[in-house]
């Protein structure tokens, strides 16, 4: 599956783990984009909270009935699946639910 990523972060010997942005940045580094351009997608409220510390969108994915925990820990937007997140939206820099107004 690695020829389907540009950067992998995965495995490695990093000073902080989550909250802490540092994975995160590291990858953003490596993908050469800068953190307020990227977008997190995660399923620990851990996660999403080391994504906003890097300045970074977050969409939480609740694969549980965790989804307020997500939404507590700063996602910007809080989906069971991927399919529900607006790409169109997405496709202008925004984060938004499919369907949802607002």
């Amino acid at each position: 599956m690695l020829d389907y990523f540009d950067a992998d972060v995965s495995g490695r010997d990093l000073a902080h783990g989550k909250p802490h942005p540092e994975l995160f940045i590291t990858a953003a580094h490596e993908l050469g984009v800068p953190p307020e351009l990227s977008v997190v997608m995660e399923d620990a409220s851990a996660g999403v909270e080391a994504a906003k510390a890097g300045a970074m969108g977050a969409i939480g994915i609740a694969r549980k009935d965790d989804a307020e925990l997500l939404a507590a820990a700063g996602a910007d937007i809080v989906v069971r699946t991927l399919d529900e997140v607006d790409l169109v939206a997405l496709s202008d820099g925004r984060l938004a639910v499919a369907g949802a107004s607002g």
